[in-house]
C-alpha cells in the first residue's frame, strides 16, 4: 500500500520551495525507520498571489510595499528572517535577484512535465531558478529553456504553455484547494484525511506520516 500525499504549493512561495525539502527528508526518515509504505508525492497548482499583473516589473520587496500593505522595513526584516531559516537547511533564498511574477505560466509548465513524470524534476529547478538566478518565470523562453534542463522538449514545452492547454487543470486544482479551504501555503494532504497546512518541522511530518501508514495498516 502506498501513502499519497496531494501537495499544493506554487513556484512563486519559498515556504512551498523550503517545505518540499523537508517532507523529502521526512519520506527519508520515515524509509529509515522502517517504514514500510512507499511514499509517492503529487503536486497541485494554487497560486499565492494570483493578483500579480502579468507585467508586474519590481521585486519582491516592491511586491509586498504594493500589494500588501508593508513599509519596505518590514517587508526586508521579514525576507531577511526566511533567508537566515532557509539558509541553516541548506536552502539559498536571494530576494534581490527575484523578479517577482505571475506564476500561472510556470503552473502550465509544471503539468506539461507532470505528462511526462518529469513533474518533481521541473519543480526541483524552477524553485531555485526562480528563487536564487533570477529567472523570469512569466516569460515562455525561459520557461522553455528550464525545461529542456530537466529532459524535456523545450519547443514543445513552450508551444504547449503559450497554448495554454493545461488551464483546466490548473483551475481544477485550484477549485479543489477552495474544497479543502486551503488558506495557507504549502499544504499537504498526506494519505486520505492529514491535512497539514503551512509550514513545519521535518519531525512533525515524520509523525504525520507515520500516522497515514498506520491508518493504512488497520
Amino acid at each position: 500500500m502506498t501513502i499519497v500525499v496531494n501537495a499544493w504549493a506554487d513556484v512563486a512561495c519559498p515556504l512551498s520551495y523550503l517545505c518540499h525539502g523537508r517532507l523529502g527528508e521526512a519520506i527519508r526518515q520515515y524509509r529509515d525507520a522502517g517504514g514500510q509504505h512507499d511514499v509517492v508525492v503529487e503536486y497541485h497548482s494554487i497560486e499565492l498571489a494570483s493578483d500579480t499583473p502579468l507585467d508586474f516589473d519590481g521585486n519582491e520587496i516592491d511586491f509586498l510595499t504594493s500589494h500588501r500593505d508593508m513599509t519596505p522595513q518590514d517587508a526586508e526584516k521579514a525576507l531577511a528572517r526566511l533567508t537566515g531559516v532557509a539558509s541553516a537547511e541548506g536552502v539559498t533564498l536571494q530576494f534581490d535577484r527575484v523578479r517577482h511574477a505571475n506564476s500561472r505560466l510556470a503552473h502550465q509548465l509544471v503539468h506539461h512535465a507532470k505528462a511526462s513524470g518529469k513533474q518533481i524534476a521541473m519543480l526541483e529547478r524552477l524553485w531555485p531558478a526562480y528563487f536564487t538566478e533570477g529567472a523570469d518565470i512569466a516569460n515562455l523562453d525561459a520557461l522553455a529553456a528550464l525545461a529542456g534542463e530537466v529532459g524535456l522538449d523545450s519547443a514543445a514545452a513552450r508551444d504547449a504553455i503559450a497554448s495554454g492547454v493545461h488551464a483546466a487543470a490548473i483551475d481544477a486544482d485550484i477549485e479543489r484547494a477552495a474544497f479543502f479551504r486551503i488558506r495557507v501555503l504549502p499544504f499537504f494532504l498526506i494519505g486520505p484525511k492529514h491535512g497539514v497546512s503551512g509550514a513545519h518541522d521535518v519531525k512533525y511530518y515524520v509523525e504525520v506520516l507515520t500516522k497515514a501508514a498506520a491508518a493504512l495498516d488497520e
